[in-house]
């Protein structure tokens, strides 16, 4: 009797840390760097302002007032808590446009254990107001985000 019991607790030891493996997934925690790079931005043009939002787990943070001209690093991090399914993290830049006026640009990326590499979500780089934008892979996990205003 007490050698089916321990069989059967043995067994059951088994198949619960077997159920624990089959339910992890052995994705590392990256984090992007995303390098932001201002092209045709005046010193009378002002700052750029940047808002971001998380989302799904993967998160995107920055600063929030950005030196076009350059003088200053300006670095976005991209990075993922979760660990099952990609997210679509969002950056807002507020910028001088012609004539003055104020325009938004939106940029909405995907990122996360299933994407092969940080990209837009659409897979093309978003159309803004007076602006080019173009992302680029330099190396492992490091980008750079070229923002020229036309």
């Amino acid at each position: 009797m007490k050698k089916q019991i321990l069989t059967a607790l043995l067994v059951s030891v088994v198949a619960v840390h077997a159920s624990a493996m089959t339910k992890k997934v052995s994705v590392s925690h990256f984090t992007d760097s995303m390098k932001l790079i201002f092209e045709n931005f005046k010193q009378s043009d002002g700052s750029v302002f940047a808002s971001f939002n998380g989302d799904n787990g993967v998160n995107i943070s920055g600063p929030s007032i950005i030196d076009p001209t350059g003088l200053l690093d300006n670095i976005v991090e991209i990075w993922s808590d979760n660990k099952l399914e990609n997210g679509y993290p969002r950056m807002s830049i507020t910028y001088h446009g012609a004539q003055n006026g104020v325009e938004k640009c939106d940029l909405e990326f995907i990122d996360g254990p299933y994407a092969d590499k940080l990209n837009f979500r659409s897979g093309f780089a978003p159309q803004c107001a007076g602006l080019n934008v173009r992302l680029q892979q330099k190396g492992q996990y490091q980008y750079e985000l070229h923002v020229l205003k036309l």
